[in-house]
């Protein structure tokens, strides 16, 4: 599961240009260190000029075009890799919708014990991001939904959700999924608006990516509120030990 994630390493114009994108339509955007579900994010897609790709803004929590109302995008912040092609909510949207999701690091929650006798576990955030800093990009797919209960549909909303996979490595001490990353090996396939081979996406799984290895370290438990959005989100408690655990050590285990 990603239930939450920061983008914040780049300026707009900067992960433009990592995805190769020729012109930004968006007006600002400002560094996010804990975007959470139901709010706009950056997202890659393609359908722009020429073929190419566009960057946009739109809101985490897909709604499938079928849906009688916004319901289900609580429901639907994430999808299994396993089901993109069956799922109802999904299947769409996977054919002819895909998108990459720019990001620094993702978060996740370990039990750890309470001091205190009787006293049950406690969530402890952690951040989970490349070893050297760089930008990922998680594989996602979008929406874009009309509320049939207006007659003027001239402003649909457009909605994401990030592709999961499972998890490898440390991680699985956490949780047993994780986001599926594209490499630039199969970052063009992804975006390309036709159907994807099954046992294309299979080779990629098995295959993995070439972006390197992960590390996780514990973060200030505040950051467990959609609400706070500060800096402190992403840096290592001083009593966090270790630092820093290693997930994937192996640039193509991941």
């Amino acid at each position: 599961m990603c239930g939450r994630y920061s983008l914040h390493l780049l300026s707009l114009d900067d992960i433009a240009s990592h995805f190769a994108i020729p012109e930004i339509e968006i007006d600002y955007w400002g560094p996010r260190f804990n975007i959470a579900p139901t709010q706009n994010a950056l997202v890659v897609t393609g359908g722009g000029a020429g073929g190419g790709r566009r960057l946009r803004m739109l809101r985490w929590g897909l709604v499938p075009s079928w849906a009688r109302d916004r319901g289900m995008a609580q429901k639907l912040i994430n999808a299994r890799v396993e089901t993109l092609a069956s799922k109802p909510s999904f299947r769409s949207a996977y054919r002819r919708r895909r998108c990459a999701v720019p990001m620094s690091g993702f978060y996740e929650w370990k039990k750890v014990p309470r001091r205190g006798a009787g006293r049950g576990p406690r969530k402890q955030p952690l951040w989970i991001h490349r070893e050297d800093r760089g930008l990922l990009a998680a594989a996602g797919l979008w929406e874009r939904w009309s509320d049939p209960q207006l007659a003027d549909a001239s402003a649909p909303l457009d909605t994401f959700t990030i592709v999961t996979r499972p998890a490898e490595g440390a991680l699985l001490e956490v949780h047993d999924r994780m986001p599926l990353f594209l490499g630039p090996e199969v970052l063009d396939r992804w975006l390309e608006e036709r159907e994807l081979d099954e046992k294309e996406l299979a080779s990629w799984l098995e295959a993995g990516t070439s972006f390197g290895g992960l590390t996780m370290h514990e973060v200030d438990p505040r950051m467990s509120s959609p609400g706070f959005e500060d800096p402190s989100c992403i840096e290592p408690l001083a009593s966090a030990q270790p630092p820093q655990l290693a997930l994937f050590d192996d640039p193509g285990s991941q």
